[in-house]
């Protein structure tokens, strides 16, 4: 019934580039004047960032996610470990979150000795968390999605736009709509499952100050200019107000 559904309407709005192509890959090009791309968006702070950047000794990781398979957590935990034998061990990762995999979680980072460095304290309040983004209290966020064996992937994840509106760094992996939002170098973007990939993007991240402004500045601009939840609600209002023929 898709396909009708698209022919009855006035326009359908898309989230991500991705998801138009698979919607025209169900119902083919006969109504694709009709499909638009207009991203989710977030709140635009002001006046961040002046911090971020100082010269830091210790670094505070978050994952921002629920905690199931296709967020790729159990990558996150081997790139962890790699850092720890490469005795990088000026860091704190976070998940935030909850979910099916924690207990799977939990036993990973018992087998690989980083209760040190990994915890998980469970879900936090978007308000609790947005704070930490304003306080400077986190420096790199990372989302180690990937594409599981059902087919389940990423959209374009708000956890990381809310991130970058910070000028915080973000890392993640080529799935989904990600690549639509850290393309350019607004993010650093690794293959997925590649905990290897995964913990030279953090040691980079770690160890270059000035990449990691670059990265974190080239994020912000991007979300204000793609993912502004003022200007994308501003342009659905305009679709709802066009006198369609």
């Amino acid at each position: 019934m898709l396909k009708e559904k698209v022919k009855s309407t006035k326009f359908v709005r898309c989230i991500s580039k991705n998801g138009k192509i698979e919607l025209l890959r169900i119902i083919g090009a006969d109504f694709k004047d009709k499909i638009k791309v207009i991203h989710m968006g977030v709140k635009i702070p002001t006046n961040v960032g002046g911090l971020l950047f100082k010269d830091k000794e210790y670094f505070k990781i978050v994952t921002p996610a629920n905690i199931l398979a296709v967020k790729g957590h159990k990558y996150l935990i081997e790139a962890c470990s790699i850092l720890v034998e490469e005795s990088i061990k000026n860091f704190e990762c976070i998940f935030y979150g909850e979910g099916l995999a924690r207990k799977e979680l939990e036993e990973l980072i018992k087998r690989k000795f980083l209760n040190k460095y990994i915890k998980i304290p469970g879900l936090i309040p978007h308000e609790k968390l947005i704070k930490m983004y304003r306080n400077n209290e986190v420096d790199i966020v990372i989302l180690p999605s990937i594409n599981t064996e059902s087919g389940e992937h990423e959209g374009i994840p708000v956890s990381l736009m809310e991130a970058m509106a910070y000028s915080i760094p973000v890392i993640s992996t080529n799935t989904g709509g990600i690549p639509e939002l850290l393309s350019e170098d607004t993010g650093v973007m690794v293959e997925e499952k590649k905990s290897e990939k995964l913990a030279m993007a953090i040691i980079k991240l770690i160890e270059d100050k000035n990449f990691r402004e670059k990265i974190g500045r080239q994020g912000y601009n991007r979300v204000c200019e793609e993912f502004n939840i003022q200007k994308n609600t501003r342009k659905l209002l305009e679709l709802f107000e066009y006198k369609y023929i």
